[in-house]
């Protein structure tokens, strides 16, 4: 949800993989550090875009912070841009998170 949903930059719905996960660091302490590639694959078949994150994990609490960036697309994705920041709350830590995305895209 938000203003590029809102004007159609980006489609309203559809999923979301994990293509690549690797670890960046120790997860031994405070934090443990990833590099992710998400796709999403928007329902209404217009295409899907791929992001790829820089992930700061808190062990103790499974809440993290991350910048991101638009990697490439096709359809209607094919010269989507943007970069921003993201800010995931654990829901059942381990299992599952609520992402929040800032940015731009274009």
């Amino acid at each position: 949800s938000g203003p590029a949903v809102n004007n159609t930059v980006i489609c309203p719905s559809g999923t979301v993989s994990d293509v690549n996960v690797s670890q960046s660091g120790s997860t031994q302490g405070a934090y443990s550090n990833y590099d992710v590639l998400k796709k999403f694959d928007c329902a209404d078949g217009s295409g899907t875009f791929d992001i790829e994150l820089k992930v700061k994990l808190e062990n103790a609490t499974g809440n993290t912070t991350a910048s991101w960036q638009l990697a490439n697309g096709t359809g209607n994705y094919a010269n989507l841009s943007g970069e921003g920041t993201l800010v995931g709350t654990a829901i059942i830590q381990g299992t599952s998170i609520f992402d929040v995305y800032d940015g731009k895209v274009k």
